[in-house]
């Protein structure tokens, strides 16, 4: 399963055109919820470019595996552009399995995804998926953004930009 390719923005992204001149809540944006992205038929388009806790926490990914393809540890990899407030995504499988919270990446002290920058330290988090956690035939993968932090509330919450996500 591979999600965009990597390339340290969240071009192709939802909203991703507008990231640069426009704050998340302008009019022009699409909304930054939506219903679950399903690997095979959805396209980088219908999954927001940014992850806020407090305005789209709980983002879907549907996919399908065989049986050899759901044997064994996976490892799912999320990379980001940025984050503010120390967010960062934590993942949850087919809702029988939680990661850990990871550690927060070095990042801006700023308001970047508010203000019209994506630019960050650019940072890969990976998850190991222990065998038996993924099924062969539909899973299903959300993805939370987790912090020790409150923020501002709303799209001054924590938060990150996407790069990519692949399934290895």
């Amino acid at each position: 399963m591979a999600h965009r390719r990597w390339n340290g923005t969240p071009a192709g992204f939802k909203n991703a055109s507008l990231v640069t001149h426009a704050h998340p809540s302008d009019s022009r944006a699409a909304a930054w919820t939506g219903g679950p992205y399903v690997i095979g038929s959805s396209t980088a388009a219908d999954r927001p470019a940014y992850q806020f806790k407090e305005i789209n926490q709980g983002l879907r990914i549907s996919f399908t595996l065989t049986a050899a393809q759901a044997a064994g540890d996976r490892t799912l990899r999320i990379g980001i552009t940025s984050a503010k407030a120390n967010g960062r995504p934590q993942i949850t499988v087919n809702d029988t399995w939680t990661s850990e919270i990871p550690a927060a990446a070095t990042e801006p002290s700023t308001r970047t995804l508010t203000v019209g920058s994506y630019r960050g330290n650019n940072h890969t988090y990976t998850y190991v998926i222990p065998a038996g956690r993924l099924v062969p035939g539909t899973n299903t993968l959300r993805i939370d953004a987790a912090s020790g932090s409150a923020g501002g509330g709303g799209y001054l919450s924590p938060s990150y930009g996407f790069d990519a996500l692949d399934l290895l």
